[in-house]
C-alpha cells in the first residue's frame, strides 16, 4: 500500500503510522475514481487519441470492430466453456 500511494499516486484519506499505531483509511471510492482517470488516460496514450476524446469516423468504426470481436470471443468462450465463465 505505501508504494502504491507514495509511488502511483493512489488517494488515502490517512497514511499509516506504524511507530504511533495509526492504520490507513482509505476511501474505495476515490481510488476506484482514481484508477478509472489512470485508464482513461492510458486509453488515450494507447490508441494515440487526442486528449479532447474526439475521434475520427474510421477510428470509431475501427474501435466498434475490435470491441464486436472481443464480444464474439466472449461468447464463444461461453459456449465452448459454460461452467468456467460467469
Amino acid at each position: 500500500m505505501t508504494k502504491w500511494v507514495k509511488t502511483e499516486g493512489c488517494p488515502s484519506v490517512r497514511r499509516a503510522g506504524k511507530p504511533v499505531g495509526l492504520d490507513w483509511i482509505i476511501d474505495i471510492s476515490e481510488v476506484v475514481r482514481c484508477l478509472q482517470e489512470r485508464a482513461a488516460a492510458d486509453a488515450v496514450q494507447k490508441f494515440g487519441l487526442p486528449e479532447d476524446g474526439q475521434m475520427t469516423e474510421a477510428e470509431a468504426e475501427r474501435c466498434t470492430a475490435v470491441a464486436k470481436a472481443i464480444v464474439n470471443m466472449v461468447e464463444a468462450a461461453e459456449v465452448q466453456h459454460p461452467h468456467r465463465i460467469r
